[in-house]
């Protein structure tokens, strides 16, 4: 849902109160990272929640999730794991692709550059 502020709220209150739900072993919510209104109403609404947190190889995702673990853990939400996800989507992983965020120049000389390019020109063709 593309939600912003009290509409996520309204539409968790409206998702859980309103849905009959028949017995359930197992509710999964799919958050997006970090702790806007989503997470923190979901904290609210079912104290007895527990987490997956769900992260990529890249040093954005690591320092969200381990920001994400640290809070959860003074919350007294208990984690029951983490999950590394990583989709190549046929673009190979560049170690020097992070390092060039924000230059542009240095952004173009990377593999990850060539290999957009190449699959650009493959998906026209």
């Amino acid at each position: 849902m593309n939600l912003r502020g009290p509409e996520v709220t309204n539409a968790l209150l409206e998702l859980f109160a309103v849905t009959r739900w028949q017995q359930l072993d197992f509710l999964v919510l799919d958050m997006p990272p970090g702790f806007g209104d989503a997470a923190l109403d979901i904290m609210r609404f079912i104290p007895r929640a527990e987490v997956v947190i769900v992260k990529t190889p890249s040093i954005l995702s690591r320092s969200v999730a381990a920001r994400a673990e640290a809070a959860l853990g003074k919350a007294g939400i208990k984690i029951l794991g983490t999950v590394e996800n990583y989709s190549q989507n046929g673009i190979r992983p560049d170690i020097n692709l992070e390092a060039a965020y924000g230059k542009p120049r240095e952004l173009l000389k990377t593999q990850f550059a060539a290999d957009v390019e190449t699959w650009l020109k493959a998906k026209a063709a």
